[in-house]
């Protein structure tokens, strides 16, 4: 019996031990197969692409961009008369980092007046643009910009009308414009501006008309006198 008892005994550790062997080698081999995640962060890493760097113009490029571009299309803007003058503003108008410039070009086409017409220098498209006025005033000849910021621009709208050579009438007054593709354009809250401006360029100018007629007339009285 005590023979029958030992040898029991043995087998029943024997098992145990054979059992919890086969149960740690399960284990580990789990352990082995598990992914590597950090190799596969590092990965997405590399392939992310490099931010390209924004380059503005100077102003001095800006200016000898839009005489290139006057030069080129030459045949058009001869036209418009000689240049007399040309200014230059910048400002991030379109939000994407790189300056944009807007210009005013002063033409002379002879006589007595010189005319301005504008164009944008704009960053994103890289290219310039001739600009003419949406809808607001007939009298409406130029814009001043003075500060340019993220979609719009600050300065002074010029209002101008003559019958001669000798007898003209202007107004001017502050407000903000934008640009939306070829076309200047102000906020319906700037229309009132126009009109009085409009009215007050009408009547200068009848008062100057009026003046001219009784100086006329003064200066034909006296010839007749003298006759």
């Amino acid at each position: 019996m005590r023979k029958l008892s030992v040898s029991v005994n043995t087998l029943f550790l024997t098992s145990t031990l054979f059992i919890a062997s086969c149960g740690g080698s399960n284990e580990q081999k789990t352990t082995e197969i598990k992914p590597e995640k950090d190799t596969l962060t590092v990965k997405k890493e590399k392939e992310a692409p490099e931010e390209k760097p924004i380059v503005s113009l100077t102003k001095k490029e800006a200016l000898a961009r839009m005489k290139a571009f006057l030069k080129e299309n030459s045949r058009k803007y001869s036209d418009y008369g000689e240049v007399d003058d040309m200014t230059a503003v910048g400002g991030n108008y379109t939000a994407d980092g790189a300056t944009d410039y807007f210009y005013d070009i002063a033409f002379f086409p002879g006589g007595d007046y010189i005319y301005s017409t504008h164009f944008f220098y704009d960053s994103d498209q890289d290219q310039i643009r001739e600009l003419s006025f949406g809808k607001s005033s007939e009298s409406l000849k130029s814009v001043t910009a003075n500060e340019i910021k993220e979609g719009k621009i600050i300065g002074t709208a010029n209002l101008w009308s003559a019958f001669s050579g000798e007898h003209s009438a202007a107004r001017s007054f502050n407000c903000e414009f934008t640009i939306d593709g070829n076309k200047i354009n102000f906020d319906k809250k700037y229309m009132p501006k126009f009109k009085k401006a409009e009215k007050e360029i009408a009547a200068e100018l009848e008062k100057l008309e009026r003046e001219m007629m009784e100086n006329a007339d003064g200066i034909n009285s006296s010839e007749e006198v003298d006759y």
